[in-house]
């Protein structure tokens, strides 16, 4: 599979951002045959998915969100177990191809005041059913 092919309708059964992290946590039990956190006190291993697959994975999430959309520290919450270099590549081929949006908006921090965060929101366009 190539780094620059985005699949999008691959994540359809994929209903929420708890089927989105599940997803994520299992592929990466399939791919290494251990759970994402190393029990030996080292760093957690990452998920290996190519950019393509990370891109359609991030798409697909911020879609789940709807209308509120996601800030960034949620977002990457969903993806935690893909590397931050794959994740900020799969990221940034999200927004160039349209199928994220990003806005600059009010919203409550970590400790609950009101700051200016990255919200991305779906820019593909839904067709009914699809």
């Amino acid at each position: 599979m190539s780094d620059n092919v985005i699949h999008i309708g691959a994540f359809a059964r994929l209903r929420t951002l708890d089927d989105v992290t599940a997803y994520v946590a299992d592929a990466y039990r399939s791919t290494t045959g251990r759970s994402w956190m190393n029990r030996d006190g080292g760093e957690p291993q990452r998920l290996p998915l190519d950019d393509g697959n990370v891109a359609a994975l991030i798409a697909h999430a911020v879609k789940l969100a709807g209308d509120d959309g996601l800030t960034t520290t949620a977002l990457r919450s969903v993806f935690e177990q893909v590397g931050r270099e794959r994740w900020d590549r799969g990221l940034k081929m999200a927004r160039d191809n349209n199928l994220v949006q990003t806005a600059t908006e009010p919203r409550p921090n970590r400790a609950g005041r009101t700051q200016a965060q990255a919200v991305y929101r779906s820019g593909v366009k839904s067709n009914g059913g699809a």
